[in-house]
Protein backbone atom coordinates (compact mmCIF):
# COMPACT_ATOMS: atom_id res chain seq x y z
CA UNK A 1 0.00 0.00 0.00
CA UNK A 2 1.19 3.46 -0.73
CA UNK A 3 0.35 7.01 0.25
CA UNK A 4 1.46 9.83 -2.02
CA UNK A 5 1.43 13.43 -0.80
CA UNK A 6 -1.46 12.80 1.61
CA UNK A 7 -2.92 15.70 3.59
CA UNK A 8 -6.02 15.89 5.80
CA UNK A 9 -7.35 19.06 7.39
CA UNK A 10 -10.08 19.95 9.81
CA UNK A 11 -10.53 23.68 9.39
CA UNK A 12 -7.17 25.38 9.95
CA UNK A 13 -5.84 22.22 11.65
CA UNK A 14 -3.84 20.17 9.10
CA UNK A 15 -2.62 16.72 10.04
CA UNK A 16 -0.93 14.89 8.46
CA UNK A 17 0.52 17.19 5.83
CA UNK A 18 2.12 15.94 2.61
CA UNK A 19 2.89 12.41 3.86
CA UNK A 20 4.28 9.82 1.45
CA UNK A 21 4.71 6.24 2.62
CA UNK A 22 5.08 2.77 1.10
CA UNK A 23 4.27 -0.42 3.03
CA UNK A 24 5.10 -3.72 1.39
CA UNK A 25 3.46 -7.15 2.01
CA UNK A 26 4.82 -8.71 5.20
CA UNK A 27 6.41 -5.45 6.33
CA UNK A 28 5.79 -4.20 9.86
CA UNK A 29 5.83 -0.46 10.47
CA UNK A 30 5.48 1.67 13.57
CA UNK A 31 3.80 5.06 13.54
CA UNK A 32 4.72 7.09 16.58
CA UNK A 33 4.57 10.69 17.67
CA UNK A 34 3.19 13.14 20.18
CA UNK A 35 -0.50 13.42 20.91
CA UNK A 36 -2.39 15.35 18.25
CA UNK A 37 0.11 15.01 15.40
CA UNK A 38 -2.19 12.87 13.22
CA UNK A 39 -1.28 9.21 13.86
CA UNK A 40 -4.90 8.05 14.06
CA UNK A 41 -5.90 10.16 11.07
CA UNK A 42 -3.07 8.62 9.06
CA UNK A 43 -4.18 5.10 10.06
CA UNK A 44 -7.79 5.95 9.15
CA UNK A 45 -6.65 7.07 5.70
CA UNK A 46 -4.55 3.92 5.29
CA UNK A 47 -7.52 1.77 6.34
CA UNK A 48 -9.90 3.63 3.98
CA UNK A 49 -11.97 4.82 6.92
CA UNK A 50 -11.34 8.43 5.92
CA UNK A 51 -10.28 10.13 2.68
CA UNK A 52 -7.38 12.54 2.35
CA UNK A 53 -8.10 16.11 1.22
CA UNK A 54 -5.02 15.94 -1.00
CA UNK A 55 -2.87 13.12 -2.31
CA UNK A 56 -3.56 9.53 -3.23
CA UNK A 57 -3.98 6.16 -1.54
CA UNK A 58 -2.91 3.14 -3.62
CA UNK A 59 -3.25 -0.63 -3.11
CA UNK A 60 -1.22 -2.84 -5.45
CA UNK A 61 -0.73 0.21 -7.66
CA UNK A 62 -4.48 0.88 -7.96
CA UNK A 63 -5.70 4.32 -6.84
CA UNK A 64 -8.40 3.75 -4.21
CA UNK A 65 -8.51 7.32 -2.90
CA UNK A 66 -12.06 7.93 -4.13
CA UNK A 67 -13.31 4.36 -4.04
CA UNK A 68 -17.12 4.30 -3.90
CA UNK A 69 -18.61 3.21 -0.60
CA UNK A 70 -15.86 4.84 1.46
CA UNK A 71 -17.27 7.73 3.54
CA UNK A 72 -15.63 11.09 2.99
CA UNK A 73 -15.88 11.84 6.71
CA UNK A 74 -16.39 9.71 9.77
CA UNK A 75 -19.46 9.99 11.92
CA UNK A 76 -18.72 10.31 15.59
CA UNK A 77 -21.11 8.46 17.82
CA UNK A 78 -21.67 9.28 21.46
CA UNK A 79 -21.73 6.26 23.76
CA UNK A 80 -24.92 5.67 25.69
CA UNK A 81 -24.73 4.89 29.39
CA UNK A 82 -25.61 1.27 30.01
CA UNK A 83 -26.40 -0.68 33.12
CA UNK A 84 -23.63 -3.12 33.93
CA UNK A 85 -24.86 -6.67 34.24
CA UNK A 86 -23.30 -9.65 35.90
CA UNK A 87 -22.75 -12.80 33.86
CA UNK A 88 -25.86 -14.38 35.38
CA UNK A 89 -28.04 -11.31 34.67
CA UNK A 90 -27.07 -11.17 31.03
Amino acid sequence: MELRGVRKSYGAFKVPEDISLSVYPGELIIIRGRSGVGKTILLNIMGLIDRPDKGRTLFDGVDVTNLEGIPSTKTHKNPLPQKLLTTLES
